[in-house]
Parts: C-alpha cells; sequence; structure tokens
C-alpha cells in the first residue's frame, strides 16, 4: 500500500515541475515578443544630432558605452563599403539596436549591401540602464586594387626599347593571356608613344571593332596592364586593355 503511494506522490511531483518548466517557457516566449513589440513601439522617436556620435574604425573594433532611458535614441554612424562586414556584441539584454544603410533601410545581415554612410540607433523600451556595445567592421579586400598598387610607373624610366612582359620560359604555366595596352592611332601618337615610352609600339587592327590601333605593351597580368594604361593616359588620352591574346606553349 505504502509503495502504491509513493508512486502517487512521484506522478504527482512530476507533473507540477511539468506545469512549472511550461510555464517559465511560456514566459520567455512572451518576454521575447514584449521586447520586440516594445521596440517598434519606440523606434519612431526622434534622434537629435547632438546625440548622433561619428566611429572611425581606424582599428577594427570600438567599443561604446553610456546611460540610456526611455523616450531617448543614442546614435552613431559610420562609412563603410558594400561587401564591409559589421557586428556588434552587447551584454545589455533590455536595449533596443537599429541599424540603417545609406538608402535609410534597415537592414539584418552582417553584410553591408551599399557603399555610404550608415547609421545605428540605439534605444531602450522602457526604465533607465547603462549600456556597453562592441562595434565592429571588417573591410572586405578588394585584390585588384591592391594589386594595382604594388605598380609603380615612373616618367624618369622611359623611353624603354620594350614594354611589358616577356613570355615565361616555365612551360607548366601555359596557356597564358597577354593584355594589350592600346590608344587610337594617328601618326602623332604613334610617334609620340616611340619617341617617349615604348620604342617596340606598333600599329594594328583592333580585335573587336577592326579600327586602326596602337599597341604600346602587353602584359600577363590584366591588373598591371590596367596600370600602366592609367599611367599612359595622363599623357596621351583613351588608353585601354585591349581583348586578351592567348598563348599555349612556350
Amino acid at each position: 500500500m505504502s509503495r502504491i503511494l509513493l508512486i502517487d506522490k512521484w506522478l504527482n511531483l512530476t507533473v507540477i515541475f511539468l506545469l512549472v518548466s511550461s510555464c517559465q517557457s511560456n514566459n520567455n516566449l512572451n518576454n521575447q515578443s514584449k521586447k520586440i513589440t516594445d521596440c517598434f513601439s519606440q523606434n519612431k522617436l526622434e534622434l537629435t544630432e547632438n546625440k548622433v556620435k561619428s566611429l572611425d574604425f581606424q582599428n577594427s573594433s570600438i567599443k561604446q558605452s553610456g546611460l540610456i532611458k526611455q523616450g531617448e535614441k543614442i546614435g552613431f554612424s559610420f562609412t563603410a563599403s558594400s561587401g564591409d562586414k559589421f557586428e556588434y556584441q552587447t551584454e545589455s539584454s533590455n536595449i533596443c539596436i537599429d541599424i540603417y544603410a545609406p538608402n535609410n533601410q534597415l537592414i539584418k545581415d552582417i553584410n553591408l549591401p551599399l557603399d555610404g554612410k550608415y547609421h545605428i540607433e540605439v534605444y531602450l523600451p522602457q526604465g533607465s540602464q547603462s549600456f556597453e556595445i562592441n562595434f565592429s567592421l571588417n573591410k572586405e579586400t578588394n585584390l585588384s586594387d591592391n594589386n594595382k598598387d604594388n605598380y609603380t610607373w615612373n616618367l624618369t624610366n622611359f623611353p624603354q626599347s620594350t614594354c611589358g612582359d616577356q613570355k615565361p620560359s616555365d612551360s607548366s604555366v601555359y596557356p597564358v593571356n597577354f593584355y594589350p595596352v592600346n590608344i587610337p592611332y594617328s601618326e602623332e601618337y604613334l610617334n609620340m608613344i616611340r619617341n617617349n615610352f615604348c620604342q617596340d609600339s606598333y600599329q594594328k587592327r583592333d580585335k573587336i571593332n577592326g579600327e586602326k590601333v596602337i599597341q604600346i605593351a602587353s602584359f600577363l597580368s590584366e591588373d598591371k596592364a590596367l596600370s600602366f594604361a592609367k599611367f599612359i593616359s595622363a599623357t596621351i588620352p583613351n588608353a585601354n586593355v585591349g581583348e586578351p591574346t592567348k598563348v599555349e606553349q612556350y
């Protein structure tokens, strides 16, 4: 008989525990829903200019802290590029944080969509409290831009008997592409480019439109060709990189 009473008591305790757990779980969901609702009700607050601080990400992360109360907003702004990654971390679970793109669209993804100035709005649904937020911005590296910066061209190094890259002697790297740097054809330009830059420059037909052009040089890297074209354009306008020529073997 005592055994039956013990089992019955255990079952009652189990039911009570499950009911308490269910209530706690529902309370967590209700609290989360309440915070979202409260943030939504408060995000119409005006943000004054004196409450906006510019963030200069000379380092990849910046820590900001302060005191905030219901009925006010604190703002931050920063400049970023499309593809940069922006994140934040905070222990202040009650505060609301909204991030707006340069087109004033609210964003949720860490990958930033546009070039320009972004705005962050921090506000509190109720009460007042101190906060601390770590912001981080990781710049998207543009490999092409980095490569262009590696090439330095100086007028004092010209004229040269030949410009551009030579065919690689290592047969294992073939096939390779040579990217030509061209300028529009004229006798004046041809003489100018031979006398002042590359003495082996020559006249040819453009692969795409068939027009006469002057090929100044050709390079194994498109980035290097673009850099050289920019350098030439400072003296002769409209230098450009033409269609590459594929070389199958040495």
